[in-house]
């Protein structure tokens, strides 16, 4: 047994790869820095979406800026309709035509646009199963749809590529109302990411919006999570019992005056922060793990 090869192949082949890694994350790097001119400076990404902007706080500011429309609505007894929207495995599901297509729509300089077309030509993976028979190993699959994840430029892809929706919900002129004393502004959805929640100040207005939300989610081939989408209708400040929403054929519940707490951006929330309620999930939780040490 040659064992001194068989170290040689492994430090060869264990170089390769940290080759490849090395120049996977420089050029993903540079692609997040080399954005198209104005990308930022013009607003093409709208503020609602605060999953990859520079000089954004992401979720805490997203998270601070739901916790004020809430607080707003209990405290001065409005009404507020509110919806949490769920997609099933976005960056998995997103057809790389409209990554694409998005590109076009924004201006994005052409090179940039062609290396990424070519780049997707190769994107594939295959699949290994070992066991004491033998290993078992696929042919390359080719990956046709979806965007990668952990590595800056894809995130900021996946937000360009959503960027036609948040543009269109702001479109409706629809949302909740913030008046201070002489300033008034219209808060009508908010994203990270893929995270989306919409305000309305009634049901029709809420259902104008998720109207909206699933035609244009169907053009770019996303689908609901329909077990993680609720909605939240509140009435002077109180939660209300409100009948489910269908949408062809999708039922997505309604949270109720009983119902659990959603979970958004890490905060259990009704018409508030229930932050007793989260204390106490944290506390069972520490309980639980220190028993199971």
């Amino acid at each position: 047994m040659d064992c001194g090869g068989d170290e040689e192949v492994r430090r060869q082949e264990n170089e390769s790869s940290n080759f490849f890694r090395k120049g996977h994350s420089d050029t993903v790097s540079t692609l997040a820095n080399w954005r198209a001119p104005g990308l930022d400076g013009n607003n093409i990404l709208t503020p609602e979406q605060k999953g990859c902007r520079k000089r954004a706080r992401g979720c805490k500011e997203q998270a601070a800026i739901d916790a004020v429309v809430l607080e707003h609505s209990r405290k001065k007894n409005r009404n507020l309709n509110m919806a949490y929207i769920d997609y099933q495995k976005a960056f998995d599901s997103v057809p790389h035509t409209w990554l694409m297509h998005v590109l076009k729509i924004y201006g994005i300089n052409e090179n940039l646009s062609t290396f990424l077309k070519h780049a997707m030509t190769q994107w594939h993976t295959k699949l290994v199963i070992r066991a004491s028979a033998g290993t078992v190993e696929t042919e390359d699959i080719k990956i046709r749809r979806g965007i990668f994840q952990g590595d800056s430029f894809s995130a900021l892809w996946f937000c360009i590529a959503l960027n036609p929706l948040s543009n269109a919900i702001k479109e409706t002129g629809h949302g909740y109302k913030l008046k201070a004393s002489t300033v008034t502004e219209t808060v009508n959805h908010l994203f990270y990411m893929d995270d989306l929640k919409i305000y309305a100040s009634n049901n029709t207005q809420l259902q104008d919006l998720l109207k909206v939300v699933h035609s244009i989610s169907q053009d770019i081939g996303m689908t609901f999570g329909l077990s993680k989408c609720q909605i939240v209708n509140v009435h002077k400040g109180k939660v209300v019992n409100a009948p489910e929403v269908e949408l062809d054929g999708m039922i997505i519940s309604a949270m109720g005056t009983n119902g659990d707490p959603y979970k958004y951006l890490g905060f259990l929330q009704t018409n508030k922060m229930e932050h007793k309620k989260m204390k106490q999930t944290l506390t069972n939780q520490f309980h639980a793990r220190l028993k199971a040490v």
